[in-house]
């Protein structure tokens, strides 16, 4: 028995396991997954068609009947996938049928009977990784394109299910290798005279240092392209700020009343702008508190502004301001809102001072301009997909940039040392590439996957 442990469950990958691979619900087709050494045997046990299962030859399709006992269930097609030529490096079986809660869950109870188990989160994908099929970067890129929340993210997520971020790190170890190698040969014989150049070895770990630097602030800008980037609508109350997120959505998410202080509670609204997801924040009013529930209001607007990655802070342009009473970071631009009103002559010299969009949240006034403007933002702080898409990979990066820069420090006056660190760079990219699996790190990820991948 061949069992493979991490701190969820002990999986026993001698088993065939089963589960549904589409989403549950009704549909036209739902397709259910038998993968194991067992698979084509418990096929067999279960389908007629014109042929027995162990005569079909790999990737080939078939239609016919599946049976719970000698009652006719389903009409299915069967797709076959021989070892090692599937996704899981294992004979997997699919059954394509109608799609339907009850006549999936009543296959996978004839499958099980018939000696399959059901598999548990990410196990396709876990046998995969175990049978060479995929790295652990590759492993981790089928979550992300699941999760995908916008092209940019899938696109990017595909780059490194492709081998982009595995071949660049398999690279780069055999370039430390070298090094260290050279290094620790400089050390142990120094009376052959070993040729090893201080300053070209330092000038060569330089250039790799920024790479990483780069790679790690590439990621920083762009993790709105993974998570969403946050707008938060701010602002004192009754300065239409609920009006300008409806008009922005373009449709009647947040209440709208002449009462100040309506909004309580944070709205929010998903939408993409230019394939990038943008999660849109109402937000209470700021001010004097009036009650409890306002205060708790605010408490929670001013927590949801130090996330976010651009502030529209609203004001009502029609009546006089005196101050405001915000301190605006760089990521926030001024809204003077209720243009149709008029704008307060005294209002234009204080709003000079800002980043200013006008507004009329009613008519709809500046809104393309608003939207034009936060086009521009996202793109200004947005690059490239980024080599690296999870905070797994982002930290292993850190670590490994952290060798480097130890290395070159210890490399003229202590080599020892110096070679150590280089080892351990060489180590960390053996775990970004999951060559050293640990149950805390199988854990950490497979946790995140969904049955039946």
């Amino acid at each position: 028995m061949s069992e493979i442990g991490f701190n969820r469950l002990r999986l026993n990958i001698d088993d065939t396991i089963v589960a549904c691979a589409t989403p549950p619900g009704r549909g036209a087709i739902s397709i259910v997954r038998l993968s194991g050494p067992r698979a084509i045997e418990i096929a067999e046990r279960v389908f007629r068609g014109r042929k027995r299962v162990g005569e079909f030859k790999s990737h080939t399709a078939h239609l016919g009947c599946i049976f719970d006992g000698e009652l006719r269930f389903e009409r299915v097609l069967l797709l076959l996938f021989r070892a090692p030529n599937s996704y899981t490096g294992e004979d997997i079986v699919e059954f394509h049928l109608h799609g339907g809660r009850v006549a999936i869950d009543w296959l996978i109870e004839i499958l099980v009977k018939n000696g399959a188990r059901p598999a548990e989160p990410g196990e396709f994908t876990f046998r995969a990784l175990v049978n060479g099929k995929m790295d652990l970067i590759q492993a981790e890129s089928i979550e992300e394109i699941i999760s995908a929340q916008s092209r940019t993210a899938l696109l990017s997520s595909v780059s490194r299910l492709e081998g982009r971020l595995s071949e660049w790190a398999r690279r780069l170890k055999e370039r430390l290798w070298d090094i260290y190698t050279r290094l620790e040969a400089s050390i142990n014989f120094p009376e052959d005279e070993i040729e090893f150049d201080i300053s070209a070895v330092y000038e060569e770990l330089s250039k790799v240092r920024e790479e990483l630097e780069t790679i790690c602030a590439n990621y920083d800008r762009n993790r709105f392209v993974f998570e969403g980037a946050e707008i938060v609508i701010a602002g004192p109350k009754n300065a239409g700020k609920s009006s300008l997120f409806n008009a922005i959505v373009g449709e009647n998410r947040a209440i709208v009343s002449d009462i100040p202080g309506t909004t309580r509670d944070i709205v929010e609204a998903h939408f993409e702008l230019d394939n990038i997801p943008v999660v849109l924040y109402d937000t209470a009013g700021l001010g004097k508190p009036s009650d409890k529930l306002d205060s708790e209001g605010q408490k929670r607007a001013y927590e949801k502004l130090s996330s976010a990655h651009l502030i529209l802070f609203v004001v009502d342009g029609s009546v006089k301001v005196q101050k405001i009473e915000f301190k605006f970071p760089a990521k926030t631009v001024l809204v003077v809102n209720k243009i149709d009103l008029g704008v307060a002559k005294e209002n234009e010299k204080l709003f000079a001072e800002y980043r200013t969009i006008k507004t009329s949240a009613l008519l709809g006034t500046g809104i393309d301009e608003l939207l034009l403007f936060i086009r521009n933002y996202l793109a200004a702080n947005h690059c490239e997909p980024p080599l690296i898409g999870t905070a797994r990979q982002r930290e292993t990066i850190r670590h490994l940039k952290n060798n480097i820069e130890r290395a070159m420090g210890y490399l003229e006056t202590q080599a020892e040392l110096s070679a150590e660190e280089l080892k351990s760079a060489i180590e960390n990219l053996s775990e970004l590439l999951g060559e050293n699996l640990t149950p805390d790190l199988l854990e950490s990820i497979f946790s995140r996957f969904c049955i039946g991948k």
